[in-house]
């Protein structure tokens, strides 16, 4: 098959699967958005708050594994393109060592600091030590993800996602309604999690050849490509979950409540590219795997992204009071101006993720530069200036652009010199 048939199959097949994924993810975001209402209705705005920080710290203390998933999606799809499935067997069993003992050494580090995080959320110990079996699970469980993202099974990928965002609703309003408050929002998440990731070992066992052999994966010679990985999702997950950490820190506890809840509506423009690039990235990586562009590509995951969140945005902030209450019920209406102008804030920050997979999947990694920048702008932007809510929505807004501008500038750059 040629170079132009090649490129057109290419395009369908990211168009058919960003279509399945995005039904996936818009259902399993149904029972995300169901589960913090369910908790924001259930628990009083203190508790809410107190879950949602625990939460934002464990999706921080999960940064290493952003860039693992990352890593086995790529290197997957690279030998998928080549056809060496037993590779990608050998390389999922020796993965799985090596991921386990990576979060087993994070998990120490939890406990060691557990004290000092609990004072700083103002939290019990005991809350922050029940961050270590959710964080173990999600270890294995990106892995896990990574290998069936690289197979490019966008079906059995959407399954997944959907099975543990509604194991995790179900499980939490069961165990927070016999009473465990916060521990059963958490308890849900862990045992949602747990399930998930036997679920996924099924997946990947019936893909896979059989294999006994053992792929020696020598981190020595790929440590930058994964220093990159793991520093950009690091920075970006910094970039999106700072702000509600930081407003626990500074603000009253019901000020966090509210903030909360504007945020989990607000963050709902990232759908769109986090469900883009969960078939770009692997589908980039295969193309370049075997020299074909991916530029049209990326254009189309960029129109996608700027029109079904920009519509999502205008949606936010023309009806932002009704849809707080229907959401939150009235105790939150005080969120409401907050809750407007958030989604509009996210949207560089939509294209940003965008355009940090499309570089990272063609192992362009100056990315990980302009989103280090953006971070350090936006935690001294926050904690010298933020003493308002709107402040702090005006800060993510500017970290976003100041992310996106060099790296639309970098990518232009990059495909002139290819045409010179």
């Amino acid at each position: 098959m040629n170079t132009p048939k090649l490129k057109r199959l290419a395009q369908d097949r990211f168009l058919k699967g960003s279509a399945l994924i995005f039904i996936a993810v818009v259902l399993a975001n149904l029972f995300n958005y169901l589960y913090q209402i369910t908790m924001g209705r259930l628990l009083t705005i203190d508790e809410f708050g107190e879950v949602n920080a625990i939460i934002s710290f464990i999706t921080i203390f999960s940064l290493p594994l952003g860039a693992l998933t990352n890593y086995f999606a790529h290197e997957t799809s690279t030998y998928l393109a080549q056809d060496h499935l037993t590779s990608v067997k050998n390389l999922h069993r020796t993965g799985l060592r090596k991921t386990l003992w990576v979060a087993l050494v994070i998990s120490l580090g939890i406990l060691l600091l557990s004290p000092l995080i609990a004072n700083y959320l103002e939290v019990s110990v005991g809350k922050i030590i029940f961050i270590i079996p959710i964080f173990l699970t999600t270890a294995l469980a990106a892995t896990n993800t990574g290998i069936i993202q690289g197979l490019q099974n966008f079906f059995k990928l959407s399954k997944l996602n959907i099975y543990a965002s509604g194991l995790k609703l179900v499980l939490s309003v069961i165990l927070v309604l016999i009473g465990w408050k916060i521990y059963g929002a958490l308890g849900g998440l862990a045992l949602s999690l747990l399930l998930s990731l036997v679920y996924s070992q099924l997946i990947i066992n019936r893909e896979l050849p059989r294999s006994k052999d053992i792929l020696e994966i020598r981190f020595s010679q790929i440590y930058g490509y994964i220093g990159a990985l793991f520093f950009a999702n690091a920075f970006f997950v910094i970039m999106t979950q700072a702000d509600l950490i930081l407003v626990r820190h500074s603000f009253p506890p019901e000020s966090t409540g509210l903030f909360a809840s504007a945020s989990v509506l607000g963050k709902a423009v990232l759908i769109v590219p986090a469900t883009l690039v969960i078939t770009l990235f692997p589908m980039v990586a295969s193309n370049r795997a075997v020299g074909i562009s991916s530029a049209d590509m990326l254009v189309k995951a960029l129109i996608l992204t700027l029109a079904l969140s920009g519509c999502g945005a205008l949606v936010l902030f023309f009806f932002s009071e009704i849809i707080i209450t229907l959401m939150f019920s009235k105790r939150y209406l005080g969120a409401a101006e907050v809750c407007a102008i958030y989604g509009l804030g996210m949207m560089p920050m939509a294209a940003v993720y965008v355009l940090m997979n499309f570089l990272l999947a063609q192992k362009k990694t100056s990315c990980v530069l302009f989103l280090g920048i953006a971070v350090i702008f936006e935690l001294a932007g926050i904690s010298l200036f933020g003493k308002d809510l709107m402040t702090v929505l005006l800060i993510l807004f500017c970290t976003g652009c100041l992310a996106l501008l060099p790296m639309v500038g970098h990518i232009f750059l990059i495909y002139k010199g290819k045409q010179n």
